[in-house]
């Protein structure tokens, strides 16, 4: 049976007040097993309202982009702005595993290897939405690098290097990889 369209979570039309998540265990970063797949409930609304959640406001606009593990999409903002909304696979990962990958990525950009970590919304990194874990980060484009190029792989190979400074003074702790 086909299932009713969920309302829109913001309270009513032009209101900006995010309503209450559904409740999950924050800690293990798991979503009510109510549908077959993780992301079945992960429509457009929940993503604009996970959007409006941390204070920022889009216009309706959304892309969904490539990802293995997750689901992402890039959002664009009222005004004109874009960003980019990771949605982490329930039950995949601890929050504790997540902040940490964000640590890193703050630590990459400290040490100027051209990363985006996520943005620090409301204090955080990480936030929770309709029982998903997410995060903000600005867009930025890029390209592939021109690997015939000398000098391109000469460049490579410095930020590999301070990629590698950067985990001699860090301690990441092993991921569950199956």
């Amino acid at each position: 049976s086909a299932k009713a369209r969920q309302p829109h979570s913001l309270s009513q039309p032009g209101d900006n007040r995010p309503m209450s998540a559904t409740p999950h265990d924050p800690d293990l970063n798991v979503v009510p097993d109510d549908d077959s797949h993780a992301y079945a409930r992960l429509t457009p609304d929940v993503v604009l309202d996970a959007l409006a959640s941390v204070g920022l406001w889009g216009d309706g606009r959304l892309t969904a982009l490539a990802s293995y593990e997750n689901r992402v999409y890039q959002a664009v903002l009222e005004d004109g702005d874009r960003v980019v909304l990771k949605f982490y696979r329930p039950g995949r990962w601890s929050r504790d595993q997540i902040l940490e990958e964000h640590a890193f990525s703050a630590e990459l950009t400290a040490a100027e290897v051209p990363a985006v970590p996520p943005l620090v919304l409301e204090g955080a990194t990480l936030h929770s939405h309709a029982g998903f874990d997410f995060s903000v980060s600005p867009w930025r484009g890029g390209r592939p690098p021109e690997l015939d190029d000398f000098e391109v792989l000469e460049w490579t190979g410095r930020f590999l290097a301070r990629i590698h400074t950067c985990l001699l003074y860090t301690s990441p702790s092993p991921r569950d990889v199956e």
